[in-house]
Order: structure tokens, then sequence, then C-alpha cells
């Protein structure tokens, strides 16, 4: 598991700074908004006005291994 975890982690790491379409689907836990990227990748996006079941432009900015962190743009 430690080891599909670390190549998880090492290939969202190559998205930083790219932007890739998310599928808005609710809430965040910890604020943000939580989506999926056409390959099911789980993204938290930052922004505001955003709306369930839009699909956004979002520039990656982080990780926390699994998953994607972005802001709208």
């Amino acid at each position: 598991m430690r080891l599909q975890r670390e190549i998880t982690r090492k290939k969202n790491e190559r998205l930083l700074g790219s932007e890739v379409e998310v599928l808005l689907e609710a809430p965040a836990k910890k604020g943000g908004t939580f989506g999926r990227t056409r390959t099911g990748k789980p993204v938290v996006v930052e922004g505001e006005g955003l709306g369930i079941g839009e699909f956004v432009r979002v520039r990656v900015t982080g990780t926390t291994g699994p998953t994607l962190l972005g802001v709208v743009g």
C-alpha cells in the first residue's frame, strides 16, 4: 500500500501547474468544493461562486497525495 501511495503522489506532483477540467460534486469537508477530473482524480477546488454539477478549468496548485488541490482559472 505504501508503494502505491508513493506512485500516486509522484504522478500527481507532475500535474502541478497544469490545468485540468473538473466536474464539481459537493462541498469539501475542510472548505472549497470537491470534484473529479475526467480521469477520476479527486480535486479540492478553491474559488467563489462554484456550482455543484458544473465543469470548471482548474490550475493544480498542490497535492495531498491522492487528492489534487487547485484554483479556478
